[in-house]
């Protein structure tokens, strides 16, 4: 059995910027170990291969990620590392080709998102656009951290800005925002940069970690604004938390009424909503839920364009 949980990283540098991990996780029994290390003392043990990148292409990863832990752990023997070495120089080559808006978006799941929280999915939006305090929780770990990011993804080009996101004080984006003078309509950046977009969501005081730590619990409490997630029901019972969306029953907790009464639905997002999660459920295959559909309407990229 495996799982994959992504995790944000902040260097000790002079100029530091978020690193994006993402990591695979597999057991395998003593016994069946070819070479023991010293300090193997239980009868599982658990090893997780890590990939830390500059933006958060985990989409193009994973599946090679996956791949190269499932052959280090057929070793039996953990000190031969040198499958992780020949990994490692090749995955950067490739990944440098990949450092685009649609690269950044291959691995998420808008389509699973809405077809699971349906109408629910706007609320979240809303929370997420007025920088609310907003915590997954829920198993497995991949599933969690995914709706995450595609949620993220509706903004459009936040993907590719989040480099403050790991750590309330970073703020290096906001001195370089200003108001637009000019505008191209034939440009679609111009578009975006006339509208604010993509909002600086992850600024000071406010951060996205996907899978968070309890060494990190104090940051919910000195921060304005963050997005997380968590398997931990420690974590969950956290009194900051103004949203804490489970993504096991597809359920929305709100803590804060005043937050609550912010994002709920007009009867013209209701509308609009019930338009975009038929189409989603119209291309839906339940045998094969993470399938992409061969037609636009109800994929993905339709989803970022209806936002």
């Amino acid at each position: 059995m495996e799982d994959y949980s992504y995790f944000h990283l902040v260097p000790s540098t002079p100029n530091p910027s978020t690193i994006f991990g993402i990591s695979c996780n597999r057991q395998i029994a003593t016994a069946a170990l070819l070479v023991k290390d010293v300090d193997v003392t239980r009868s599982i043990v658990q090893k997780a291969v890590v990939v830390l990148a500059s933006k958060p292409v985990f989409g193009p990863i994973r599946d090679r990620l996956g791949v190269v832990t499932r052959a280090l752990f057929q070793q039996r023997d953990f000190s031969d590392t040198k499958i992780l070495i020949e990994f490692g120089n090749s995955l950067e080559v490739s990944l440098r080709t990949q450092l685009t808006e649609s690269g950044l978006y291959i691995g998420t799941g808008l389509r699973a998102l809405v077809h699971t929280f349906r109408q629910k999915t706007l609320v979240m939006l809303k929370a997420l656009i007025l920088q609310k305090k907003i915590m997954f929780f829920g198993h497995p770990v991949e599933r969690l951290c995914t709706y995450q990011y595609s949620l993220i993804s509706l903004i459009p080009s936040l993907l590719q800005t989040l480099d403050d996101c790991g750590s309330p004080p970073l703020a290096a984006r906001a001195p370089s925002l200003s108001r637009p003078n000019s505008l191209k309509t034939s440009d679609r950046k111009s578009m975006l940069t006339y509208m604010g977009l993509p909002l600086d969501l992850f600024g000071k005081d406010a951060f996205f970690q996907p899978y968070l730590p309890l060494q990190q619990l104090d940051l919910l409490k000195d921060s304005q604004s963050w997005l997380c997630g968590s398997t931990n029901t420690i974590v969950t019972q956290q009194k900051e938390i103004d949203l804490l969306i489970n993504t096991e029953t597809a359920t929305l907790e709100f803590r804060n009424p005043r937050v609550e009464r912010l994002v709920a639905l007009t009867p013209a997002d209701r509308k609009w909503m019930d338009e975009i999660v038929r189409d989603v459920n119209d291309a839906w295959d339940d045998a094969e839920p993470t399938k992409h559909t061969l037609c636009f309407k109800g994929s993905d990229d339709y989803l970022r364009a209806k936002v």
